[in-house]
């Protein structure tokens, strides 16, 4: 037997002008904080050129009896007639089987309304609620898969630091880096006072963590750390044939030079310039010497 055919629920809007005693919050809604600063400035601008774009909202489950209605999208405005003392506003309502919650994420993240954590958890209610797979997820938000799994990346890094994103004291790409770095709460905790009260860039936030995971690694293998003038040595034996061969060029097209062309050449420098040519080409001339007669032995000898 054929089962029965479900009978497909329209999606009908319709623009209406509703009073704002009827209008419920949804407490699910994606958005979490309110810049009261900019609710008056938004309150201000409504004042001046009137409401740009209805709110969005939809029947709420008595609304033929008492045609109240929950809000969708728009709250920032409501807060911003409220303070105008509108009774009314205008309001674009929703029948029908639709996805409220995610046409309240897209609008949102439209506007640019929501910080980095509020979006995150609506892209992690999509995804473990509503059952939204990653790829729909990213298609319906605009945004790539990698937006998406950066997004809720942040959410396993701990409150305190998720605090520091929603209070704009901690970009977004130090919080990814953070989370990467795998230590206990405390410690990553610590990392990111740290990096906020030095107010570090990112990227020398991005070197600070590359740091302590190299250092943790090499006491985890109990190994120190190579010594800064070790390291030097090991770089200039790498590259001091090849730094010789350029300085031979470089010291062949000087010397086609006339004595005047050469002076207007060093007269081209910098004073820093000279000057650091003047201190490097006198220590040089000082040891040239004896290294030369360590090289004419080692030649020798072969």
């Amino acid at each position: 037997m054929a089962k029965k055919k479900e009978k497909e629920v329209k999606i009908k809007r319709e623009l209406i002008t509703i009073r704002l005693d009827k209008i419920k919050l949804d407490p699910g809604q994606p958005r979490k904080k309110f810049d009261q600063t900019k609710i008056k400035e938004l309150s201000s601008s409504i004042k001046e050129e009137g409401l740009q774009q209805p709110i969005l909202v939809k029947p709420d489950k008595d609304y033929n009896k008492t045609g109240k209605v929950v809000l969708v999208a728009g709250e920032r405005r409501l807060r911003a007639v409220k303070l105008l003392k509108w009774k009314k506003i205008e309001a674009i309502i929703v029948f029908g089987k639709a996805d409220t919650f995610a046409m309240s994420l897209v609008e949102n993240m439209a506007r640019q309304d929501l910080n980095p954590i509020e979006e995150a958890e609506a892209l992690q209610k999509l995804i473990t609620e509503k059952k939204y797979g990653l790829i729909q997820t990213a298609n319906l938000i605009g945004r790539s898969q990698t937006y998406v799994q950066q997004r809720l990346t942040l959410l396993t890094l701990p409150k305190e630091i998720q605090q520091m994103i929603i209070d704009d004291k901690l970009p977004q790409t130090t919080a990814l880096n953070l989370a990467q770095y795998q230590t206990d709460k405390g410690e990553l905790i610590r990392i990111a006072i740290d990096i906020v009260n030095q107010k570090l860039s990112a990227k020398e936030a991005k070197a600070k963590i590359l740091a302590l995971k190299r250092e943790k690694r090499m006491n985890q293998a109990n190994v120190a750390e190579v010594p800064e003038e070790y390291k030097l040595r090991l770089e200039a034996g790498k590259a001091m044939a090849p730094l010789c061969r350029r300085l031979s060029r470089y010291l062949d097209a000087l010397m086609d030079l006339t004595k005047e062309e050469l002076l207007d050449y060093f007269k081209g420098l910098t004073y820093d310039d000279r000057q650091s040519l003047f201190t490097n080409m006198e220590r040089v001339n000082d040891d040239i010497g004896a290294v030369f007669e360590i090289l004419k032995a080692a030649a020798e000898e072969d």
